[in-house]
C-alpha cells in the first residue's frame, strides 16, 4: 500500500537533489514501518503563493491554478519515497512525531 502525504515546496526539492534524507511526521495512531513506501505530493499552499510572488520567484503555472481554484494547494509534482529507518521516542521530538529517514524509489 503507498500512503499519500503532502510536502511543502521548499523540502520536496531538497529531497529531489538529495539534500533531505528524513521527513517529520505526527503517527496519530497511523503506525509507520520501515518498508512503507510514500507518494509524497508537493504541496504549496497560497501563503507560499503569495510569498513566492512577492519574491518574484513563483512558478507562474501553480499561481494561474490557485488563481482559478484548480487544485490550489498541490503543484501536481510527486515522487515516491521509502522509509528506511524511523526514530521514536526520542527527547528531541515532541510527543507523537517521529523522524522517517527515507530514500526516493528508484534511486
Amino acid at each position: 500500500m503507498v500512503r499519500e502525504l503532502k510536502i511543502s515546496s521548499e523540502d520536496f526539492q531538497a529531497i529531489l537533489d538529495g539534500n533531505l534524507a528524513y521527513i517529520l511526521q505526527r503517527e496519530d495512531g497511523r503506525c509507520f514501518e520501515v518498508g512503507d513506501v510514500f507518494l509524497l505530493r508537493e504541496w504549496v499552499g497560497r501563503e507560499w503563493i503569495q510569498r513566492s510572488v512577492d519574491e518574484g520567484r513563483a512558478n507562474i503555472a501553480d499561481v494561474l491554478r490557485a488563481m482559478r481554484g484548480d487544485e490550489p494547494d498541490f503543484t501536481g509534482r510527486a515522487c515516491r519515497v521509502r522509509v528506511t529507518h524511523i526514530l521514536r521516542d526520542s527527547l528531541c521530538l515532541r510527543f507523537g512525531a517521529v523522524a522517517l529517514s527515507i530514500r526516493l524509489e528508484g534511486q
